[in-house]
């Protein structure tokens, strides 16, 4: 089954769709795997954040569902196999697509993508995205 996954502002925590119509549902303290996964950005979505400093949902992670489990804390921040993958339209504004955390390179697509929210997540959205070193496309 196809999902998209995205951070929730108003939530704090994730909201998963099935498809592009599905019904939304917000999830916390859960670590969701994707599989053939996909990081978008609609263009004219990043420019009306980056014009307006507007909040909408331009950004999104789209995969196979793997599964998921139960998580109460990020581990992978801390384990050296792992990228951490972002997206933030108002620190920076010229890039209109999801990144390396660390090294700013342009993340589009990877082979399994571990999107994990915790209420211990210092994040405004408490969602964190991962991919592993290898595993990026």
């Amino acid at each position: 089954m196809q999902i998209r996954i995205h951070g929730n502002i108003n939530k704090k925590m994730m909201t998963i769709k099935e498809g592009s119509k599905g019904k939304a549902k917000h999830e916390i303290n859960k670590l969701i795997v994707l599989s053939d996964a996909e990081f978008i950005v609609q263009p004219k979505g990043h420019e009306r954040i980056v014009k307006n400093n507007s909040r909408e949902v331009v950004a999104y992670v789209k995969g196979k569902y793997n599964y998921h489990e139960t998580r109460y804390s990020d581990n992978f921040n801390e384990n050296k196999n792992f990228i951490r993958v972002s997206y933030n339209p108002k620190k920076y504004k010229n890039r209109n697509y999801f990144y390396n955390d660390l090294t700013g390179e342009r993340i589009s697509k990877a082979k399994k993508v571990y999107a994990i929210a915790t209420v211990a997540t210092p994040t405004l959205t408490r969602l964190n995205t991962y991919i592993k070193r290898e595993g990026a496309i």
